[in-house]
């Protein structure tokens, strides 16, 4: 359970692991598998190292990584000195790298690995010299590789051996900095305490009941707050962490079916691109047990028929550890809210916000707000921010829609500002996809935004991708749509998108604000349309 982490720190974890399963494999790559006592011995040399390069208890440490053991090693050494880790966004331009830099107040930036065949620390120059464009400066750049670290002299800032602290990281120090997705703006840094951590991951742990003979196939990129959950829920189980670099199918499947691995996170996208990949075999995917998958209803049978019996959906963001709900593994005999909750509430506490004010009952929709111990500490030097999203009673108000049943379990409805507002009338673009996607055949993909128009003010507009061979008028989808959904939430335009057409982040999401801009731009020219 989450409250056996409460009032611990990531070092003890650590430790915590070296003494009780010190010859079980903790972390494994395709090259190299490390046990528990050696992960703990290599830790504490990458802290030296560290240590004598100058990093201490205070300084931010970015990193641009891919999901290798080199990572799980600097993310203890830095928690253990103190420092403050920043994951940054591996596919960020030089100048975003350089915002995110300045944004968070970066000592150093440390880099390591090679992320589709481009060795990262290839960027560092060019990366350098936006950093000296914008008048910013770090203490050093850090080079990682092959268990070594080696410090390039960063715009002449060279930099001493710190002393070594006496002072051991408290449970409610600051040991991350994780920066939001950044949908509607540029993303805002997160602060999480080693407390905050620890319970996020750990009732995710309770909800895969995870113990030391499962494998948990890691394949997400790094500085996503699931993959920092994840990792860390295996290795308070004595489980195994088989990292992959990046996602890639053919790949992910071999890696799956190698290692026998037991448990995974993905998002839906992730499941259905490793079916669709020509080496695809059901076999291959037959030691998955248990899942966290950020699906929703419309996908769920087809991942079913993958042979996923439990499939974990969840609710989560940046601000909680990614962890607000989960569906355990507990409940998977009760498949009907397999398919349509996002599960219910793990450490925290869940409520609904109505727009008028006060709290929901059961079945009412408003604004999914959260409080518990792995609640972030604000955003950092954002206090108008940070004190937005907050109330007085201690909940975090997501700007989230969905509703409660009355069992307890969250149905999330999608982003409020994605509500299209047509007519007067308030529609949510989940709720419309997903009946696109499981009652009209052959709807392979679907999304939901409004578009200008001189009447309604906007248009519900539906973007689709269709299976081979299926074809739709506009009108067709209109008519499958009369009288099983609302006049008002039926789809006033119908924009058929190719596959290649539909831009998807690194973490399998679907870039809705890129393509839904795009498509409103087309409408604005054509308001008359």
């Amino acid at each position: 359970m989450f409250q056996e982490w409460r009032n611990q720190t990531l070092p003890q974890l650590l430790a915590y692991g070296a003494e009780t399963w010190p010859d079980r494999i903790a972390v494994s790559s395709a090259t190299e598998k490390i046990s528990y006592q050696d992960l703990f011995g290599r830790v504490q040399r990458t802290r030296l190292t560290l240590k004598d390069l100058g990093v201490k208890r205070g300084d931010h440490i970015a990193y641009l990584m891919t999901s290798s053991p080199c990572w799980i090693e600097v993310l203890f050494a830095v928690a253990d000195l103190g420092a403050v880790l920043v994951p940054l966004n591996l596919t960020w331009t030089a100048e975003e790298v350089v915002q995110g830099l300045a944004l968070t107040d970066s000592d150093f930036l440390l880099v390591s690995g090679q992320y589709k065949g481009e060795q990262l620390s290839s960027r560092i120059p060019a990366l350098l010299n936006k950093l000296a464009e914008s008048g910013g400066r770090l203490k050093n750049t850090l080079v990682a590789d092959h268990n070594t670290v080696i410090a390039l002299d960063a715009a002449g800032a060279g930099c001493s051996a710190a002393e070594d602290s006496n002072v051991s990281p408290r449970p409610d120090d600051v040991v991350m900095m994780i920066l939001t997705s950044g949908s509607t703006s540029f993303p805002k840094p997160a602060l999480h305490t080693h407390e905050s951590i620890l319970c996020g991951a750990a009732h995710y742990a309770d909800g895969l009941e995870v113990t030391v003979e499962d494998v948990f196939l890691h394949m997400m990129p790094n500085y996503h707050v699931g993959s920092i959950a994840t990792a860390l829920l295996t290795l308070m189980r004595g489980a195994r962490l088989e990292l992959l670099e990046f996602f890639e199918p053919a790949e992910t499947l071999r890696r799956i079916e190698e290692s026998a691995a037991t448990l995974i996170w993905g998002f839906d996208t992730h499941f259905l691109m490793m079916r669709d990949d020509p080496g695809y075999q059901p076999a291959m995917l037959s030691s998955l047990q248990r899942t966290m998958v950020a699906a929703n209803p419309a996908t769920f049978e087809q991942i079913r028929a993958m042979g996923i019996q439990h499939i974990g959906s969840l609710y989560g963001s940046t601000e909680y550890m990614g962890s607000q709900t989960f569906f355990p593994f507990r409940d998977r005999a009760d498949v009907k809210r397999m398919r349509s909750s996002n599960g219910r509430a793990t450490s925290g506490e869940i409520r609904i916000a109505l727009p008028a004010g006060g709290w929901a009952s059961a079945g009412e929709m408003g604004e999914i707000c959260v409080r518990g111990p792995a609640l972030f500490k604000g955003y950092y030097k954002l206090p108008k921010e940070s004190s937005e999203c907050m109330d007085a009673e201690g909940f975090f108000h997501s700007g989230d829609l969905g509703f409660l049943d009355s069992d307890g379990y969250l149905y999330y409805r999608g982003r409020i500002k994605e509500m299209v507002k047509s007519g007067g009338e308030n529609v949510s673009a989940l709720e419309v996809e997903t009946f696109l996607l499981s009652e009209v055949p052959g709807v392979k993909r679907a999304m939901i935004c409004g578009t200008p128009h001189p009447k309604w003010g906007e248009a519900v507009t539906a973007l689709l991708e269709l299976a081979p061979g299926v074809s739709y008028s506009e009108k067709d989808i209109q008519d499958a749509c009369r009288g099983k959904l609302a006049g008002y939430k039926i789809p006033k335009r119908v924009v058929l998108v190719p596959h290649e057409e539909w831009p998807i982040t690194p973490t399998g999401k679907l870039n809705r604000r890129a393509l839904a801009e795009r498509i409103a731009q087309r409408y604005q020219l054509n308001s008359d349309v």
